[in-house]
């Protein structure tokens, strides 16, 4: 389903608004728009499209949670924090468990290339894609949301310019909620490369719009990371997809890390996710006068929350 608007009414709706999350998922494969210094995007000229790909691709126009976790998952969640998911562990390494799983994944074939940040601007924040193809460039990665704010999403669509055909990426929860849209929508593009999403779980990643976001997990994902409260050289994952099973039982088989409990305490990655939604979610109910806005919430994810 495609939704009958474009680039005018993305800059009214989002950008002018103060909602854009500055992923770059609107841009990613539109020649119409550019991202300044900030991360915020730019219409280059008219546009002559009715029903845009850059509407259609923001996260911030319509954001149908339920029925893009159907599609994705083919369940819904029964953890209303943190999403669906199948597993959650502990592990433990005294390497950087990040560039485990990329290095991992590389060395399995699950991609042949992977999306990571680069600093452009501190003041303010904004990180630009860079397209990596070999597991030994990969820069080592933090969980600090605010390295990973800024358009990656559009380093898939230089990946996928370059031949590139299993695209990883690390971001932050809003760069997989647009491309969720994306790989589920009616639109053709270069989306269908990307192949392996790894999320930093998300108080606030440094963005206009982080203000009114509810996805603190990262819950279109592969696999989720957050390494909150837990001892150095720890990170706890949430495992969403056979691709992040697989890769998690590549890294755990090769004893790239230990995997130290199966049942680890979610309640402070719980305590942190439940404190972003229903904050964000008031933000946005005084923001819009007293509407929720593009997020499509049902009756039990409200009540879970208030």
């Amino acid at each position: 389903m495609k939704t009958e608007k474009s680039s005018p009414d993305l800059e009214t709706e989002v950008v002018f608004a103060g909602l854009c999350a500055h992923c770059g998922c609107c841009g990613a494969f539109c020649p119409h728009i550019e991202y300044q210094q900030d991360g915020l995007p730019q219409i280059l000229d008219a546009c002559n499209e009715t029903v845009g790909q850059c509407y259609n691709s923001c996260p911030r126009t319509s954001l149908d949670i339920s029925n893009i976790e159907q599609k994705m998952f083919g369940h819904l969640r029964e953890d209303e924090s943190l999403g669906y998911f199948t597993k959650s562990i502990l592990v433990k390494s005294k390497n950087s468990i990040l560039n485990i799983l990329i290095d991992t994944a590389f060395k399995h074939s699950l991609i042949d290339s992977i999306v990571v940040p680069e600093n452009q601007s501190k003041k303010p924040v904004n990180n630009i894609p860079k397209v990596i193809e070999k597991s030994k460039d990969v820069p080592k990665l933090t969980s600090r949301n605010i390295d990973y704010t800024g358009p990656l999403v559009t380093g898939v669509n230089a990946a996928y310019t370059a031949g590139f055909k299993s695209v990883g990426l690390v971001g932050n929860p809003c760069h997989f909620q647009g491309i969720a849209k994306m790989q589920n929508s009616d639109f053709r593009s270069g989306i269908s490369v990307q192949s392996l999403k790894i999320a930093i779980m998300c108080a606030a990643g440094g963005a206009t719009g982080c203000i009114y976001c509810i996805d603190y997990a990262g819950e279109f994902s592969d696999i989720s990371y957050s390494d909150i409260g837990l001892d150095d050289n720890q990170a706890l994952l949430l495992i969403r997809t056979k691709n992040g099973q697989d890769l998690v039982d590549f890294a755990a088989k090769n004893k790239s890390f230990e995997i130290i409990s199966e049942s680890p305490d979610l309640s402070k990655i719980q305590d942190l996710a439940n404190k972003k939604k229903t904050r964000n979610i008031n933000n946005l109910l005084k923001l819009q006068n007293g509407k929720i806005g593009y997020l499509e919430l049902n009756g039990k994810t409200l009540s879970a929350l208030f």
